[in-house]
Protein backbone atom coordinates (compact mmCIF):
# COMPACT_ATOMS: atom_id res chain seq x y z
CA UNK A 1 0.00 0.00 0.00
CA UNK A 2 2.74 2.00 -0.03
CA UNK A 3 3.77 2.50 -3.41
CA UNK A 4 1.34 -0.08 -4.27
CA UNK A 5 -0.79 0.99 -1.87
CA UNK A 6 -3.90 0.77 -4.22
CA UNK A 7 -3.89 -2.75 -4.27
CA UNK A 8 -5.38 -3.13 -0.71
CA UNK A 9 -7.75 -2.33 2.09
CA UNK A 10 -10.21 0.28 3.69
CA UNK A 11 -13.55 0.77 5.28
CA UNK A 12 -17.41 1.65 5.94
CA UNK A 13 -16.52 4.21 8.74
CA UNK A 14 -17.94 7.38 7.11
CA UNK A 15 -17.18 6.01 3.30
CA UNK A 16 -20.27 7.41 0.71
CA UNK A 17 -19.92 5.44 -2.46
CA UNK A 18 -22.30 5.57 -4.62
CA UNK A 19 -24.57 2.66 -5.95
CA UNK A 20 -27.38 2.12 -7.76
CA UNK A 21 -30.01 0.52 -6.09
CA UNK A 22 -29.86 -3.72 -6.55
CA UNK A 23 -29.70 -6.81 -4.27
CA UNK A 24 -26.18 -6.78 -2.69
CA UNK A 25 -24.09 -9.01 -4.85
CA UNK A 26 -25.41 -8.60 -8.09
CA UNK A 27 -23.78 -5.38 -8.53
CA UNK A 28 -20.09 -4.51 -8.46
CA UNK A 29 -19.51 -2.52 -5.20
CA UNK A 30 -17.87 0.10 -5.25
CA UNK A 31 -18.85 0.96 -8.68
CA UNK A 32 -15.87 1.43 -11.29
CA UNK A 33 -14.98 5.08 -12.20
CA UNK A 34 -15.47 5.87 -16.03
CA UNK A 35 -12.40 4.17 -18.40
CA UNK A 36 -11.49 1.81 -15.27
CA UNK A 37 -11.77 -2.05 -15.71
CA UNK A 38 -14.82 -3.12 -13.25
CA UNK A 39 -13.58 -6.34 -12.32
CA UNK A 40 -9.68 -4.97 -11.60
CA UNK A 41 -10.92 -2.26 -9.60
CA UNK A 42 -13.49 -3.90 -7.94
CA UNK A 43 -9.96 -6.48 -6.62
CA UNK A 44 -8.10 -3.13 -5.48
CA UNK A 45 -11.36 -2.20 -3.83
CA UNK A 46 -11.92 -4.71 -1.33
CA UNK A 47 -9.63 -7.48 0.92
CA UNK A 48 -10.79 -10.98 -1.33
CA UNK A 49 -12.08 -13.84 1.00
CA UNK A 50 -9.25 -15.75 2.00
CA UNK A 51 -6.85 -13.38 1.58
CA UNK A 52 -4.09 -13.00 4.26
CA UNK A 53 -4.53 -9.47 6.70
CA UNK A 54 -1.92 -6.85 6.09
CA UNK A 55 1.13 -7.32 8.21
CA UNK A 56 0.68 -4.44 10.20
CA UNK A 57 -2.45 -5.84 11.41
CA UNK A 58 -1.86 -6.97 14.75
CA UNK A 59 -1.05 -6.72 18.28
CA UNK A 60 -2.79 -5.36 20.78
CA UNK A 61 -4.53 -2.93 18.97
CA UNK A 62 -6.42 -5.06 17.08
CA UNK A 63 -9.34 -6.05 19.73
CA UNK A 64 -10.36 -2.12 18.75
CA UNK A 65 -11.07 -3.14 15.09
CA UNK A 66 -12.89 -6.58 15.59
CA UNK A 67 -16.04 -7.96 17.58
CA UNK A 68 -13.96 -11.15 17.58
CA UNK A 69 -13.62 -12.66 21.71
CA UNK A 70 -10.34 -10.89 22.68
CA UNK A 71 -9.68 -13.43 25.10
CA UNK A 72 -10.12 -10.77 27.70
CA UNK A 73 -13.43 -11.43 29.67
CA UNK A 74 -13.32 -7.54 30.51
CA UNK A 75 -13.24 -6.44 27.28
CA UNK A 76 -15.80 -9.02 25.85
CA UNK A 77 -18.34 -7.37 28.57
CA UNK A 78 -17.52 -3.85 28.21
CA UNK A 79 -20.40 -2.11 26.22
CA UNK A 80 -18.21 -0.61 23.55
CA UNK A 81 -17.62 -4.03 22.44
CA UNK A 82 -21.46 -4.22 22.17
CA UNK A 83 -21.08 -6.78 25.32
CA UNK A 84 -19.36 -9.62 23.45
CA UNK A 85 -21.60 -9.83 19.96
CA UNK A 86 -19.82 -11.22 17.30
CA UNK A 87 -19.79 -11.77 13.52
CA UNK A 88 -18.45 -8.17 12.19
CA UNK A 89 -15.03 -5.92 12.67
CA UNK A 90 -13.09 -4.05 10.48
CA UNK A 91 -11.27 -7.02 8.79
CA UNK A 92 -15.21 -8.11 7.56
CA UNK A 93 -15.89 -4.78 6.60
CA UNK A 94 -12.88 -4.78 3.96
CA UNK A 95 -14.36 -7.75 2.11
CA UNK A 96 -17.14 -5.60 1.17
CA UNK A 97 -15.29 -2.28 0.23
CA UNK A 98 -11.82 -1.13 1.26
CA UNK A 99 -12.30 2.26 0.43
CA UNK A 100 -11.43 4.17 -2.76
CA UNK A 101 -8.98 7.23 -3.39
CA UNK A 102 -12.05 9.64 -4.39
CA UNK A 103 -13.74 9.50 -1.09
CA UNK A 104 -11.86 12.13 1.06
CA UNK A 105 -12.13 12.29 4.77
CA UNK A 106 -11.83 15.34 6.14
CA UNK A 107 -10.08 15.43 9.75
CA UNK A 108 -11.23 18.87 11.60
CA UNK A 109 -9.17 18.91 14.55
CA UNK A 110 -5.63 20.31 16.04
CA UNK A 111 -3.84 19.67 12.14
CA UNK A 112 -0.86 17.53 11.44
CA UNK A 113 2.66 16.78 13.82
CA UNK A 114 4.79 16.27 9.56
CA UNK A 115 7.44 15.86 11.74
CA UNK A 116 6.23 12.82 14.11
CA UNK A 117 8.34 10.04 13.69
CA UNK A 118 5.28 7.96 11.89
CA UNK A 119 4.02 9.69 9.56
CA UNK A 120 5.03 7.06 7.33
CA UNK A 121 2.35 5.41 7.93
CA UNK A 122 0.08 8.11 6.37
CA UNK A 123 2.35 10.60 4.59
CA UNK A 124 0.86 8.73 1.15
CA UNK A 125 -2.69 9.65 2.06
CA UNK A 126 -3.11 13.10 1.72
CA UNK A 127 -5.66 14.36 -0.60
CA UNK A 128 -3.56 17.19 -2.73
CA UNK A 129 -5.08 19.96 -4.77
CA UNK A 130 -4.77 19.80 -8.51
CA UNK A 131 -6.10 22.69 -9.21
CA UNK A 132 -3.09 24.51 -6.68
CA UNK A 133 -0.58 22.35 -7.85
CA UNK A 134 1.75 22.09 -11.46
CA UNK A 135 2.23 18.63 -13.19
CA UNK A 136 5.05 16.45 -11.30
CA UNK A 137 8.30 15.99 -13.30
CA UNK A 138 9.71 12.53 -13.80
CA UNK A 139 7.64 9.32 -13.81
CA UNK A 140 6.01 8.22 -16.44
CA UNK A 141 2.23 9.63 -16.75
CA UNK A 142 1.77 12.37 -18.72
CA UNK A 143 -1.14 13.72 -15.48
CA UNK A 144 -0.52 14.59 -11.98
CA UNK A 145 -1.00 11.26 -11.77
CA UNK A 146 2.74 10.70 -12.79
CA UNK A 147 3.85 6.83 -11.56
CA UNK A 148 0.04 5.95 -12.86
CA UNK A 149 -0.82 3.84 -9.54
CA UNK A 150 -4.55 5.55 -9.68
CA UNK A 151 -3.97 8.04 -7.35
CA UNK A 152 -2.63 11.61 -6.96
CA UNK A 153 -0.70 11.93 -3.84
CA UNK A 154 2.71 13.01 -2.31
CA UNK A 155 4.39 9.77 -4.43
CA UNK A 156 3.96 11.75 -7.57
CA UNK A 157 6.47 13.66 -6.78
CA UNK A 158 9.15 11.29 -5.66
CA UNK A 159 11.46 12.29 -8.93
CA UNK A 160 10.42 15.65 -9.20
CA UNK A 161 13.55 17.81 -7.95
CA UNK A 162 11.49 20.52 -6.70
CA UNK A 163 10.48 18.87 -4.34
CA UNK A 164 13.07 17.94 -1.22
CA UNK A 165 13.25 17.07 2.15
CA UNK A 166 12.47 20.77 3.19
CA UNK A 167 10.75 19.81 6.99
CA UNK A 168 13.98 17.52 7.43
CA UNK A 169 11.85 14.36 8.58
CA UNK A 170 13.81 11.86 6.26
CA UNK A 171 11.22 11.71 3.55
CA UNK A 172 8.82 13.73 1.21
CA UNK A 173 5.61 14.52 2.63
CA UNK A 174 2.63 16.54 1.52
CA UNK A 175 4.01 19.66 3.18
CA UNK A 176 7.37 19.72 1.23
CA UNK A 177 4.80 19.76 -1.75
CA UNK A 178 2.84 22.51 0.08
CA UNK A 179 6.78 24.44 0.89
CA UNK A 180 7.64 24.10 -2.57
CA UNK A 181 4.74 24.91 -4.62
CA UNK A 182 3.37 27.79 -2.85
CA UNK A 183 3.74 30.94 -4.58
CA UNK A 184 0.61 33.13 -3.41
CA UNK A 185 -1.71 32.90 -6.32
CA UNK A 186 -4.88 31.24 -5.78
CA UNK A 187 -4.79 29.32 -8.65
CA UNK A 188 -8.20 27.58 -8.41
CA UNK A 189 -10.48 30.62 -7.45
CA UNK A 190 -11.52 29.22 -4.09
CA UNK A 191 -10.63 31.97 -1.79
CA UNK A 192 -7.80 29.55 -0.30
CA UNK A 193 -4.15 30.99 -1.35
CA UNK A 194 -2.61 27.40 -2.10
CA UNK A 195 -4.47 25.64 -0.47
CA UNK A 196 -2.42 22.73 -1.66
CA UNK A 197 -3.16 20.31 0.96
CA UNK A 198 -5.87 21.55 3.72
CA UNK A 199 -5.82 24.87 5.56
CA UNK A 200 -5.08 25.74 9.12
CA UNK A 201 -8.03 27.51 10.20
CA UNK A 202 -6.08 28.52 13.20
CA UNK A 203 -3.50 30.65 11.75
CA UNK A 204 -5.50 31.42 8.20
CA UNK A 205 -2.80 29.73 6.12
CA UNK A 206 -2.16 26.75 4.10
CA UNK A 207 0.24 24.22 6.04
CA UNK A 208 -2.19 22.38 8.69
CA UNK A 209 0.92 21.85 10.72
CA UNK A 210 0.47 20.92 14.49
CA UNK A 211 3.23 22.89 15.78
CA UNK A 212 2.33 22.57 19.51
CA UNK A 213 2.80 19.03 19.13
CA UNK A 214 -0.51 18.11 20.40
CA UNK A 215 -1.12 15.00 18.19
CA UNK A 216 -4.70 14.03 18.35
CA UNK A 217 -5.30 15.23 14.55
CA UNK A 218 -2.32 13.38 13.51
CA UNK A 219 -3.34 10.02 15.63
CA UNK A 220 -6.91 10.97 14.06
CA UNK A 221 -5.62 10.36 10.45
CA UNK A 222 -3.89 7.28 11.00
CA UNK A 223 -6.90 5.53 13.07
CA UNK A 224 -8.89 6.89 9.63
CA UNK A 225 -6.61 6.50 6.65
CA UNK A 226 -3.19 4.57 7.79
CA UNK A 227 -1.71 2.32 5.40
CA UNK A 228 -2.46 -1.48 5.33
CA UNK A 229 1.22 -2.75 4.77
CA UNK A 230 1.65 -5.94 3.25
CA UNK A 231 5.60 -5.98 4.41
CA UNK A 232 6.19 -4.62 7.06
CA UNK A 233 4.12 -4.68 10.48
CA UNK A 234 5.10 -0.55 11.59
CA UNK A 235 1.96 1.43 12.73
CA UNK A 236 -1.95 -0.17 12.42
CA UNK A 237 -4.37 0.36 9.69
CA UNK A 238 -6.93 2.65 9.65
CA UNK A 239 -10.43 1.78 9.23
CA UNK A 240 -10.70 3.15 5.63
CA UNK A 241 -6.44 3.12 4.27
CA UNK A 242 -7.74 3.08 0.46
CA UNK A 243 -9.50 6.23 1.33
CA UNK A 244 -7.98 10.41 1.70
CA UNK A 245 -7.28 12.38 4.00
CA UNK A 246 -7.82 16.09 4.08
CA UNK A 247 -5.90 18.10 7.23
CA UNK A 248 -8.33 20.95 8.66
CA UNK A 249 -6.89 22.52 11.67
CA UNK A 250 -9.68 24.16 13.59
CA UNK A 251 -8.11 24.29 17.39
CA UNK A 252 -4.55 23.37 19.29
CA UNK A 253 -5.92 20.52 20.51
CA UNK A 254 -9.35 18.56 20.22
CA UNK A 255 -11.64 21.46 21.64
CA UNK A 256 -11.79 24.20 19.23
CA UNK A 257 -12.61 27.78 19.43
CA UNK A 258 -17.23 27.85 18.40
CA UNK A 259 -16.25 30.40 15.33
CA UNK A 260 -13.16 29.00 14.42
CA UNK A 261 -14.72 25.66 13.82
CA UNK A 262 -17.56 26.74 11.81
Amino acid sequence: MHRAWFTWFSVLLAVTIPCPPCVYGEVPFPTAPAGVDAARYEAYCRLQTGDPLPMNYAGSSVWKYTSEPSGNPSLDRDPRELFGVTGMGVDRAWEVTTGRPDVVIAVIDCGVEWDDRDIREISNKFYLNRGELPLPQGGVGEDHDRNQDGVFNVEDYADDPRVTDRNGNGLKDPEDVIRAFSDGVDDDGNGYVDDICGWDMVDDDNDPYDDVHYGHGTGESKDSCGEAFTDRTEGFPGTCPNCMILPVRVGLSFIAEDMTFG
